[in-house]
């Protein structure tokens, strides 16, 4: 089925001069974040999705996301999509693929900057929470030498799905890396975007060679880390219209299961 985007501007419109730089097209000239459905569906088990692909990457060269079935976490990195696995594997995902959720833009870097050795997760949440505005909206890519990195995967649901909290309970696995030389690649977005996208930062990774990678949970680096942001202008949303977001019921908050997904580890 094709979905119908709605195209909505959560986040606020900057300045046309500065917006009509960026380059790709209309998307990339205003810098804007698109998204295939909403992370409380994703939340509440609405694992299906109608976005592809190759759909995907008309909105964007850079994003994350998962995949139908909660088949492992998507990388969307230079046009390119991958799949990682639940058995840590990475394959490129084919243009027909299906995803249920799905975050993409054209990157086009704003700010450079670079953290030290020995640098941590907390470190660069810090450092972003320094630098940049905290109701603003921002695209974030960091590349570099890792002495450790925790990243993880899921194994695919089975029907009936349950909520993903307790489907990653069982289901979730964590890959311990060592020498790790890569890319991460996702968003920092402001808390009232919450129950629409996952608040905060929310990085998956990729190795160099593509071989490794997954959702980022924590790392140190060997070396210098350099971090690229582009500010966005808004999010463009598009409502999944399948019949399983269709139908279930998203009035409930589901903020402490997002919490307990993100950011615990065992």
């Amino acid at each position: 089925m094709q979905h119908k985007p709605l195209a909505v501007l959560i986040a606020s419109v900057l300045a046309s001069g500065c917006a009509a730089s960026r380059g790709h097209d209309a998307h990339a000239q205003r810098a804007v974040l698109y998204q295939y459905s909403v992370i409380d569906g994703l939340l509440a088990g609405v694992y299906d999705g109608d976005l592809t692909m190759a759909g995907l990457k008309q909105h964007g060269d850079l994003g994350i996301g998962t995949f139908n079935a909660l088949d492992g976490e998507l990388v969307l990195l230079d046009g390119v999509s991958y799949q990682v696995r639940a058995d840590g594997s990475v394959r490129v995902a084919p243009d027909g693929e299906r995803s249920p959720l799905g975050f993409a833009t054209f990157f086009a870097p704003t700010q450079t900057f670079t953290l030290d050795p020995a640098a941590t997760l907390a470190d660069l949440q810090a450092e972003l929470a320094r630098r940049l505005h905290p109701n603003a909206a921002y695209a974030i890519e960091l590349r570099g030498q890792f002495a450790s990195l925790v990243a993880r995967s899921e194994d695919p649901a089975t029907r009936p799905y349950p909520e993903m909290s307790v489907h990653m309970t069982a289901h979730e696995h964590r890959f311990p890396l060592t020498d790790f030389d890569g890319v991460a690649v996702g968003f920092w977005l402001p808390p009232y975007l919450g129950r629409v996208n996952v608040p905060g930062l929310h990085l998956h990774c990729l190795s160099s060679d593509r071989r490794a990678g997954g959702h980022l949970l924590e790392f140190v680096s060997a070396g210098r880390l350099t971090i690229r942001v582009m500010e966005l202008d808004g999010v463009e949303l598009a409502i999944s219209q399948n019949p399983a977001f269709q139908a279930v019921d998203l009035a409930h908050d589901r903020k402490r299961s997002l919490e307990q997904i993100e950011h615990t580890t065992k």
